[in-house]
């Protein structure tokens, strides 16, 4: 049963593999918390995520930072979004699908909680719906011409930022911190590839492949930036 005195958010991340879509991602904090935040920024805290009239306004991302006046459940959701996915988080993880704030992290400056905000709202589209576009340099596929490959065995080369699948074909361009990078205790570039042991990889799969290292890179380098901007 949930604490009454528990915020609780359900995300429903397509992108992340190892995350069951159907079961989502969850994330906890206390009210106490939220409330502490509010404190912190000089803004009121609404709970709900869709309101009408000039409270509403004041605290949408229409408005500039510098006016806004309340912050609300969503902005609350994509805030702790972005810090789950932030280098020494605060935040303890439950399992690969559950993760626990027992306290937030505060931003740097108050105006930088609505750059965090921002930045969670874009990691929850990307891992809900894949990047926007691939970039040409997302993860080089070497295969001889043949795109279709019995995946019998993964190698992964950590002079060479290769994953050798089978010895004969590769991705290229996986660095040290994309092949290792865990949300929670799944690690999404080793996971996609070794729940498809002894499957056969067709174009489609690869180039969804290239979409994960991508999207883990862009995590990457979004938490890092988070991470600037909190104390």
């Amino acid at each position: 049963m949930d604490d009454p005195d528990d915020i609780i958010f359900r995300i429903y991340p397509g992108f992340i593999p190892g995350i069951n879509e159907t079961e989502g991602y969850t994330i906890i904090t206390k009210k106490e918390n939220a409330l502490h935040l509010a404190g912190y920024l000089g803004l009121l805290y609404v709970p709900e995520a869709h309101m009408s009239g000039n409270v509403c306004m004041a605290g949408s991302h229409e408005v500039r930072a510098e006016f806004r006046q309340t912050f609300n459940a969503l902005h609350l959701r994509d805030y702790l979004y972005a810090l789950a996915h932030t280098p020494g988080s605060t935040c303890c993880f439950r399992s690969h699908r559950s993760v626990r704030f027992s306290a937030i992290r505060l931003p740097e400056k108050a105006e930088d909680f609505w750059h965090v905000v921002q930045h969670g709202t874009r990691l929850i589209s990307m891992h809900m719906h894949g990047p926007g576009c691939l970039p040409d340099s997302t993860a080089p596929f070497y295969s001889n011409g043949n795109q279709t490959v019995h995946l019998s065995g993964i190698h992964y080369d950590l002079n060479k930022g290769r994953i050798w699948l089978n010895g004969l074909h590769y991705f290229s361009g996986i660095l040290p911190e994309i092949w290792e990078y865990r949300t929670g205790l799944i690690a999404p570039v080793q996971h996609w590839l070794r729940s498809r042991l002894q499957d056969t990889l067709k174009a489609a799969d690869v180039t969804q492949f290239q979409k994960v290292v991508a999207v883990v890179d862009t995590t990457i380098k979004t938490g890092t930036y988070t991470g600037m901007l909190l104390k």
